[in-house]
């Protein structure tokens, strides 16, 4: 297990030990990160990261951490920003603090309408694959009724992205 706030490669690939270690791992095998991550002073994995370990498929380039301090900057690997995350918006996967899938959705939904904002495409696309992947498994009305509870530029601008990525049938029931 690796000291909070660390970030190192592991010696292992994986295999059916590896998921009790309380490695970092994503859902998909195939895709299985070599990492061990803890984040430090109340660190909660977020953005991309988030939906990766929910989800699967390809780590993300950047493991996002959420701090509940003042700070911002980037180790590595590791993106630090200060953001509150009640403990009701985490969950513990494999041990480790990550951003539930609600708070996961709007919180990229955020982040895809902040980025198209400063003109970056390609981190933009990147997050908006993430957010139509991780839309397939909550429930578009609640990500909209956080949304609307949001501050509300930016808010309106997040939920403009949802509605541009939920299906036709936006108030659908789980899937």
């Amino acid at each position: 297990m690796a000291r909070p706030g660390t970030v190192r490669r592991r010696r292992d690939a994986g295999g059916p030990g590896a998921q009790r270690s309380g490695g970092l791992r994503g859902a998909d095998a195939a895709h299985r990160p070599r990492l061990e991550v803890l984040p430090a002073d109340g660190g909660v994995i977020a953005l991309r990261a988030a939906a990766w370990i929910h989800l699967g498929g390809p780590p993300p380039d950047v493991l996002d951490v959420h701090v509940p301090r003042p700070l911002r900057a980037r180790f590595g690997v590791v993106r630090y920003r200060c953001a509150r995350t009640s403990g009701l918006d985490v969950d513990a996967i494999g041990g480790v603090p990550t951003t539930s899938l609600l708070t996961t959705a709007c919180d990229l939904a955020r982040e895809v309408s902040a980025l198209e904002d400063s003109g970056d495409d390609d981190g933009a696309r990147l997050a908006r694959e993430s957010l139509r992947a991780v839309l397939e498994h909550v429930r578009p009305d609640a990500v909209r009724g956080r949304l609307l509870s949001a501050a509300r530029a930016r808010g309106r601008r997040a939920l403009a992205v949802v509605d541009a990525l939920a299906p036709a049938a936006g108030l659908s029931p789980w899937r």
